[in-house]
């Protein structure tokens, strides 16, 4: 008999890397071994400084928000939706977390089992560099020199993974802007430049578009072929080559 619910959540997977790189067989096997976590609003999955998890994490429905605990205070660092992944330092690093993960709304995640997850994808290479991305950009912004399919490495400075390296979202009443005719890789270098996690799109008359998120270079960009690639705006997306 088919197993139903590792179909629904293979479909789910398979579009969103690191899964997507995977031959389906994999990942049918990493699918038949997840665990479906339902979380309401509030709902912490994990605390700075507990003890990792035997399993990462990817959102299916919702919004996850990633905080660091500071002087008493919370400070976001980032939020994680649909296809978005996070808990990654089991697979990175063998220490407690850093962060405060917490459901910002009504959520589904899958907690996908970090023994089978090493097993089927034997760490490949592309895998790896997409987990270390991932798991920098959730530690701090920009992307580090260590990008998937090292797309950015040409202007981006030498540096370390500088675990302690965290630092609250910063405000700004004149938010980093990019007209429509950019290219992807322009905005990519003026959010590195600005140590920003987003650019907003504009018009020739500065009327906002949408906006380009770090998440949006890492999961639309840097891990698809060119022909399927597009840019998501708020409640539509762009398709065709690589302008904004």
């Amino acid at each position: 008999m088919k197993n139903s619910i590792a179909e629904r959540v293979y479909d789910f997977l398979k579009n969103y890397p690191p899964f997507n790189l995977l031959a389906t067989k994999k990942i049918l096997e990493i699918a038949s071994q997840v665990s479906i976590i339902y979380l309401e609003k509030g709902k912490v999955i994990f605390n700075e400084n507990d003890e990792i998890h035997k399993q990462f994490y990817i959102v299916r429905n919702g919004g996850i928000s990633l905080y660091k605990n500071s002087n008493d205070k919370k400070a976001l660092i980032d939020i994680c939706d649909g296809g978005d992944i996070f808990g990654l330092r089991p697979l990175i690093s063998k220490e407690n977390y850093l962060l405060d993960a917490i459901a910002n709304e009504e959520s589904i995640v899958y907690a996908i089992p970090i023994e089978i997850f090493e097993a089927v994808s034997e760490r490949s290479l592309k895998i790896n560099k997409y987990l270390l991305t991932s798991f920098a950009s959730n530690s701090f912004d920009p992307y580090t020199n260590e990008q998937n399919s090292n797309v950015f490495t040409d202007y981006i400075e030498n540096d370390n993974l500088a675990y302690s390296n965290l630092h609250s979202v910063n405000y700004t009443k004149k938010p980093l802007t990019r007209t429509a005719n950019a290219t992807a890789k322009e905005a990519a270098i003026k959010m590195s430049n600005q140590k920003v996690g987003c650019i907003i799109v504009v018009d020739d008359a500065w009327v906002p578009l949408g906006i380009i998120t770090n998440s949006d270079l890492k999961n639309k960009i840097a891990t698809v072929p060119i022909s399927s690639r597009h840019l998501r705006k708020r409640n539509h997306v762009f398709s065709g080559n690589y302008t904004i």
